[in-house]
């Protein structure tokens, strides 16, 4: 005797087909669903260093190769003055220089990577400079060459040092080398 299809059963496989062919049209189409981790150019490890009465160095590493500036003001509301970063082309260490600031004065600043500002959770990050000048009997250096384990030199690196309680920092060149006054 021969068993004719259920109803049941023929909606199960009309139902796995569609679904099949939807997953697979789906998978297809990255416009509507993108597969793997979304990287940026999120800024991280962000550090004020090279404190001075008149400047501030900001650094900060990214996850992917990007370009990138701070912008910064007298006040939270107006970032309207701009500091280049050191170097140039895609990089995943940043670092620029903010200069010609007055003695105590705190600025705000925001982080631009590839096109897009970052803060800190919606409040612009904030520096001051030093009260008074800082008077430096003779010419102190912390220079070398940054190496990896294997003995290769990175393109570029940032290089903190901590003195007395002061941050400072630079960028090596593209053989490694370094030098912080």
């Amino acid at each position: 005797m021969k068993q004719r299809a259920k109803l049941p059963t023929i909606l199960g496989v009309l139902i796995l087909v569609v679904g099949v062919i939807s997953g697979v049209f789906l998978i297809n189409s990255r416009q509507i669903f993108k597969i793997g981790a979304n990287v940026e150019a999120i800024p991280k490890n962000i550090r004020v260093t090279n404190i001075s009465e008149s400047s501030v160095t900001i650094s900060w590493t990214t996850d992917i190769e990007s370009t990138g500036f701070v912008k910064w003001g007298k006040s939270e509301i107006s970032l309207s003055k701009v500091a280049l970063e050191e170097g140039s082309g895609n990089s995943y260490v940043h670092s620029a220089n903010i200069l010609g600031l007055e003695l105590n004065s705190t600025i705000y600043f925001k982080i631009n990577s590839n096109t897009k500002d970052y803060d800190n959770e919606g409040i612009a990050w904030q520096a001051t400079t030093l009260a008074s000048k800082i008077n430096v009997n003779g010419n102190l250096l912390a220079s070398g060459t940054i190496l990896k384990s294997d003995g290769a030199t990175p393109a570029k690196a940032i290089i903190y040092v901590s003195i007395n309680g002061t941050q400072l920092s630079a960028l090596s060149s593209d053989n490694g080398s370094y030098v912080i006054p």
